[in-house]
């Protein structure tokens, strides 16, 4: 009797640490993971504060005090010929008025006719699913330096709506062939054509 009582109450015992030592070590599983959470979230914030820093840092001067409301976002334009444009970057200064922002990664800090098609194009379509107005300056940001740990803000001239739809009348006409082409003023611009594997003149 005393052997079984004994050998009951050691069995008793080793039930009681095991069952504790489990609950210990779920406890400290569980302390990581909500430290790990916590951690993943205080560095996340401290990131996300650090982007917000770094954005309004690279901003040009007139945009200081404008509001970011748009970051890539996709737009489309009503119209004969629709334009779907996707968009870098949205501010909208103290009077309400939208201003688009480009970023480039090119050598020379320039402004080139694509630049301004394009950015032409995202006002378009931008005023017309939104209803809004975009203001008629817009910037292209350049890396400065091999680096690239400032941007430089080039304005753009932005073209009418009228200018927009002329652009796109003409290469509905050239898809049909109904005019000719005009050759780009450097052969550069030819050689990055998506259209020069259809073109028989290419040289």
């Amino acid at each position: 009797m005393h052997a079984m009582a004994a050998r009951a109450g050691r069995l008793a015992v080793e039930v009681v640490v095991t069952r504790g030592w489990t609950m210990n070590m779920i406890e400290v599983v569980l302390a990581m993971m909500i430290l790990a959470v916590v951690i993943g979230f205080v560095g996340w914030v401290i990131a996300g504060r650090r982007a917000a820093a770094e954005e309004r840092r690279q901003r040009p001067a007139r945009l200081r005090d404008a509001e970011l409301v748009f970051v890539e976002r996709q737009f489309r334009s009503s119209g004969r010929w629709p334009v779907v444009a996707r968009v870098d970057r949205v501010y909208r200064n103290p009077s309400g008025i939208l201003v688009l922002v480009e970023l480039k990664t090119r050598a020379s800090p320039m402004v080139t006719r694509s630049d301004v098609i394009q950015l032409s194009a995202q006002r378009m379509a931008m005023e017309d699913e939104l209803h809004v107005t975009v203001a008629d300056e817009a910037y292209v940001l350049i890396p400065r330096g091999h680096r690239g740990t400032s941007l430089i803000p080039l304005p753009v001239n932005l073209m009418a709506r009228e200018e927009v739809e002329d652009l796109m009348r003409r290469r509905e006409a050239l898809q049909r062939g109904l005019v000719e082409p005009r050759w780009p003023a450097s052969q550069r611009t030819c050689r990055a054509c998506g259209f020069r594997d259809r073109c028989g003149l290419a040289p």
